[in-house]
Order: structure tokens, then C-alpha cells, then sequence
């Protein structure tokens, strides 16, 4: 019976995840949905994660495709590495410090197969963290619609180990090797570059876990890429060049306002949010955060 049901793939990324790897592979190896692969592409660990992959791969050896050794790739040269073995009809992403909970590839590929036009699908996400503190709901709004402009004007709607994405509507080139830190954010983008719908399925399906070397900690190395990230969409797909002015606005720029206003640095932080509304007039958060800025430095001297 479940070789009626199309293959999905799951994409695992993994570099020194010992401690977390057992708890993702038994989270998808308990999925209600008959038909998987999981490909585990490990970048050069140095604790003992590979030894840990390969012990799973013996264990369910129809189940699991591993892809261990060799020197340390960076994180979009591991993910194409393992996207090129996956043979699936849909592609879900996990790392190999994060958690599927019970029926997420079920229900969504159920959403996929409902409509051939649909190439993009995510979910609420618990995010729960490693030093002890209480876990909740990550706060993204959840949107739908068609193509890449939501993607280009807000960044990534969903947490990459909520999405699941139509196989045939990928990039060829898979994520783009110019950008060794956001490139999922383009293989997104770019899996909607065709006009294919996005949307999500309602309910918390996965857990995203936080600990001291998530790379989404590591603020300068990510932020470090995103004019590339602009500056590409604009070469590659010219018909976005505004989107990608005013997604630079309220990503790039917003997030240099807002670390300085964080900093206490108020009079920087109101010039990056200022230069961001010159860009994006209709930018309500630059908004705000320009007016948060400025009353503090009148009230607050």
C-alpha cells in the first residue's frame, strides 16, 4: 500500500549533532506515512555523529541514505550534496538538531496532492531550547499566495524545518553556492520563481530546537550574506528588482536598526530605519521602529 503513495525525501543536514541526531532520525522513522527516504548528509564531524548515522543506516537500510566523510563543506555545499540523492516527488528539510512531530509528511503531502500548482507548504513550529527555558510558538505570521514576492519582501514565511516543496520545481542548480549561510531563503524563492502556490497546513508539526550553535546565532555571518542574496535577485530576475529593494529594506536594513537600537545607539538606529522608509515608504514596522527610536531620544536623554 505504500508504494502507492509518492516517495517524499527528507533532506537532513547534520555537523557535530551527537547529542541530537537520534531524536531526529526517530522522529521521522516514526511518521505515519509509508513511503520515505532519509538522506543524512553530514559535514565533517568531529564527535562521533557520523558513526552515529552510520549505525541508523545499518539498522534501516531501506530507509535511510547516508552521506558521511570526507573534509567540512559549509552548510550550502552539505545541503546540495544531499539534495543530489534525494528521489523524491516532495523534499521536506530538517536539520539534525531539530524534531518532526507525528503526521507532519502525511498531511502534507495530502495538501500537495490536492492541487498540481501547489509547490511550497509549512507549518507552525515549536521552538524549544537546550538551557532550560519554556518552549513556544514561533511567532511568523503564516501566509499564502503564489510566486516569490513574499519571500523577496519579508524573508523565509516559514521555519525551513516546517517546509516541504515539490521536487519538480526546485532551481537546477539547487542552493545557490554564492551564499554560504541564506541560501535556503533563494532555493525557496526560487522554487516559487515559476508562479507555483505556497500555503501550510494548520496545526504545530515540528519542533525547531535552540542551542548555543544554531547558526541562526550567529547574526553577523547570517546578515553578512543578505546583499548578495538582494543583489542576485535583482541579475538573475530583473522583473523583481523592486521587490528586492524593498525586501532589502525591510530585512537588511531593518535588522542593522534594530541592533543598534538594542544597543542603545539611538541616533544610528533611526538613520538605518529612516534610510529604509526612503526606500520602502509603505514599511509599517520600519515605521514604528523609527518612531520608538525617536521618542526615546526625546524622552529618554
Amino acid at each position: 500500500m505504500s508504494m502507492n503513495l509518492p516517495l517524499v525525501s527528507v533532506h537532513i543536514i547534520s555537523y557535530n549533532q551527537k547529542n541530537f541526531i537520534v531524536e531526529a532520525l526517530d522522529s521521522v522513522l516514526a511518521q505515519d506515512y509509508g513511503n520515505i527516504e532519509i538522506v543524512v548528509a553530514d559535514d565533517g564531524s568531529t564527535d562521533g555523529t557520523a558513526s552515529v548515522i552510520l549505525d541508523y543506516a545499518m539498522r534501516y537500510p531501506s530507509k535511510i541514505v547516508p552521506l558521511v566523510g570526507g573534509p567540512n563543506l559549509g552548510i550550502t555545499e552539505n545541503s546540495n550534496r544531499a539534495l543530489s540523492s534525494c528521489r523524491g516527488k516532495y523534499i521536506a528539510f530538517m536539520g539534525g538538531d531539530d524534531v518532526f512531530l507525528p503526521g507532519k509528511i502525511s498531511k502534507q503531502v495530502e495538501w500537495f496532492e490536492e492541487k498540481s500548482s501547489r509547490v511550497l507548504c509549512g507549518h507552525q513550529l515549536e521552538v524549544f531550547y537546550e538551557d532550560g527555558r519554556p518552549s513556544h510558538n514561533l511567532t511568523r505570521t503564516l501566509r499564502r499566495g503564489a510566486g516569490p514576492k513574499d519571500y523577496i519582501h519579508h524573508g523565509t514565511l516559514f521555519g525551513a524545518v516546517s517546509v516541504m516543496v515539490r521536487a519538480s520545481s526546485i532551481p537546477k542548480h539547487g542552493f545557490d553556492p554564492l551564499l554560504p549561510t541564506v541560501s535556503d531563503g533563494m532555493f525557496f524563492n526560487e522554487t516559487l520563481m515559476g508562479g507555483g502556490e505556497f500555503g501550510y497546513i494548520e496545526g504545530i508539526y515540528a519542533r525547531y530546537r535552540k542551542h548555543e550553535n544554531n547558526v541562526t546565532n550567529q547574526w553577523q555571518r547570517c546578515v553578512d550574506d543578505l546583499p548578495k542574496y538582494f543583489d542576485i535577485i535583482r541579475q538573475r530576475y530583473p522583473s523583481y528588482k523592486r521587490d528586492a529593494d524593498i525586501g532589502e529594506a525591510n530585512i537588511f536594513i531593518y535588522g542593522y536598526g534594530l541592533k543598534f537600537m538594542n544597543e542603545g545607539d539611538l541616533k544610528q538606529a533611526a538613520a538605518f530605519f529612516w534610510q529604509g522608509i526612503k526606500i520602502n515608504p509603505l514599511g509599517f514596522k520600519l515605521w514604528v521602529r523609527f518612531a520608538q527610536t525617536m521618542y526615546k531620544g526625546i524622552f529618554f536623554r
